[in-house]
């Protein structure tokens, strides 16, 4: 079971256009400009519309007969505060997920790109992947909106599919290690198009080996690029994740172990930047440009920076 991996190469002649479907538009698209800066505002404060509804209920339900109040008072806020925790589910689920892991890890962010992703432009986010729990990691401290890639031995779960789906608007990747076609490209080739965030693990798959920190990167990202050349890259290292309860240090992450307490996660971000078309031209050069680039977010947090590896063609993949 892989979280939210890279992406399969697929042909070399294979054009990341967005395929033509039809789909459901979301309220933020309807109504653009009110919702979009009311998703901007802080979490708790979004949430905090429950709340205001239950004091309103309750002033209101003064000039109601005193049999009938109370029962009235507990309907309508139970149908309200489900709305609303429907209508926000995102953030709701988000939150709830924050309080959880409080308690359990320590989570730092360092670097340029902290202090915020390129707005209405589109981002696309790539780290390395160390755990199960890593777009969790970057869900606490990057706020913008981002949209993670998940193999479908993940996202296909009881439960999870649906939070992945309907919740956190996951794009779903085939867990098939050689494909012609690669419709996860085309989902976020559209996500891109609509100037949104879309969060990669280049190396495709979880670490399972303590050397090296890091595989090399897939070609997919690459061919996303070289389309959307316009589009920010902001490179991120997360490091404290081996060896925690949702990696695969010791055996098969959440098998066997015990939970985390307490634990630091320390987070780097590099400066948001944009790839130069003649480097994209090239998928061996970019690649190893863009591993480099993550490499380099370890500095940031203090730690050496190894030097990315050259890929060259037909190379075998790394051992897993």
């Amino acid at each position: 079971m892989t979280l939210c991996c890279g992406i399969p190469s697929g042909e070399k002649s294979m054009k990341l256009q967005p395929r033509p479907q039809e789909r459901t538009l979301q309220a933020w698209e309807l109504f653009p400009n009110r919702l979009q800066h009311l998703l901007k505002l802080p979490r708790l404060l979004r949430l905090g519309g429950p709340f205001v509804i239950a004091i309103a209920i309750t002033i209101m339900m003064d000039a109601v007969p005193t049999t009938v109040a109370p029962i009235a008072a507990v309907i309508l806020l139970a149908v309200l505060t489900a709305a609303s925790a429907w209508y926000l589910k995102r953030s709701f689920i988000e939150l709830v997920i924050e309080i959880g892991l409080a308690p359990v890890y320590r989570i730092e962010a360092v670097g340029p790109g902290l202090s915020g992703l390129p707005e209405g432009e589109p981002v696309l986010l790539i780290a390395n992947h160390t755990a199960y729990a890593d777009p969790f990691w970057l869900g606490s401290i990057v706020r913008r909106r981002f949209y993670p890639m998940m193999t479908s031995t993940f996202y296909d779960l009881p439960v999870i599919s649906f939070l992945m789906r309907d919740v956190v608007g996951a794009i779903r990747v085939p867990a098939v290690s050689h494909r012609k076609d690669a419709p996860e490209l085309r989902e976020a080739a559209r996500l891109l198009e609509d100037s949104r965030c879309v969060l990669v693990f280049p190396e495709g798959t979880l670490r399972k080996v303590p050397e090296p920190v890091m595989r090399r990167f897939g070609r997919g990202v690459v061919k996303l690029l070289a389309e959307h050349p316009h589009t920010w890259v902001v490179p991120a290292w997360i490091e404290g994740a081996w060896g925690s309860y949702f990696s695969e240090a010791g055996g098969r992450p959440m098998t066997g172990k015990s939970m985390d307490f307490w634990r630091s996660i320390r987070i780097g971000i590099g400066e948001p930047r944009r790839m130069d078309p003649e480097l994209l031209a090239n998928h061996l050069k970019a690649r190893v440009a863009l591993q480099q680039a993550v490499y380099d977010c370890r500095g940031i947090l203090g730690l050496d920076v190894p030097t990315a590896p050259p890929v060259f063609e037909n190379q075998a993949d790394d051992p897993a």
